[in-house]
């Protein structure tokens, strides 16, 4: 019959399993930002393998899949931390940031909250937008 010890390693080891494959089964396909109401954030989107391409999106467009950042799993590489399913920190030259996923889409529109002469709505794919009230 098991002892007391055995019983409670194997709980552990089944509890650090479950929690493992919770983590990995995490969808972090989307557009992500400091705040939603920013015009810039994080495209993520998957890579094949497990990964998934982190770039950056600002009026300009996005950088292509692998320039701004490497493609990582997310889950396990040292310059990310998974907080929740809509709550990440990505570590960046001032230290870490906190991004939240605003869109499911990786492509939303792009629009400055004031639009004038200076400040044009973008696609997050590059196509250019008119500013709309």
């Amino acid at each position: 019959m098991p002892s007391w010890r055995v019983c409670r390693q194997l709980s552990h080891v089944l509890l650090l399993l479950f929690w493992s494959s919770a983590v990995s089964a995490q969808e972090f396909t989307g557009f992500w930002k400091e705040q939603c109401e920013q015009a810039f954030g994080l495209q993520i989107m998957p890579a094949g393998e497990g990964l998934y391409s982190v770039s950056f999106c600002g009026p300009g467009g996005c950088f292509e899949p692998d320039t701004y950042r490497p493609n990582t799993p997310i889950v396990g590489d040292d310059n990310y931390q998974v907080i929740s399913d809509s709550h990440i920190r990505v570590l960046g030259h001032d230290g870490w940031s906190d991004y939240y996923k605003c869109d499911t889409d990786t492509h939303p529109e792009l629009r400055y909250r004031d639009c004038d002469d200076r400040a044009e709505g973008w696609m997050a794919d590059g196509g250019k937008r008119g500013c709309a009230g």
